[in-house]
């Protein structure tokens, strides 16, 4: 009679259909991932860019308050200062999410740029018209402009 030996492990095939089904559900998943975090950087940049347009509102009103209603000429994201006064009184001035950035850019006539990042800034401000807007690193993923 022959002994028959149990041999304990996996077969070279195993293990290959195992890789193959972990390389398609990465395949799937990867994608996804990166978009969520797209999207909520998205979120976070939409939140900071409300808080700016208010800040800026604020200081509109303070100067109508006084007798001439004005935009504030001056943004100054570094320091925190719109015009005369100070944009946010609790911290530092928000950052933009889809390119880590504080650098504001003084916009054209236009009301949407997508130059702002161009130039290397985060942010975009017409002092005529008291617009605020985020600058994107990808104009055809995400249009700032749109919000």
């Amino acid at each position: 009679m022959i002994a028959h030996r149990r041999s304990r492990g996996f077969t070279l095939v195993e293990i290959v259909v195992v890789i193959a089904v972990l390389g398609i559900l990465a395949a799937i998943a990867f994608p996804t991932y990166v978009n969520l975090v797209r999207r909520a950087n998205e979120g976070v940049t939409q939140g900071a860019l409300g808080a700016w347009r208010s800040a800026i509102a604020i200081a509109y009103v303070s100067s109508a308050q006084s007798g001439v209603p004005t935009f504030p000429k001056y943004v100054d994201v570094q320091n925190n200062i719109c015009g005369t006064h100070t944009c946010f009184a609790n911290g530092p001035s928000p950052r933009n999410a889809l390119i880590n950035d504080v650098g504001i850019d003084v916009a054209p006539a236009g009301p949407c740029v997508c130059a702002a990042r161009e130039a290397g800034k985060a942010w975009y401000y017409n002092e005529s018209t008291g617009v605020m807007g985020a600058g994107t690193d990808n104009c055809a993923i995400t249009d700032p402009c749109l919000w």
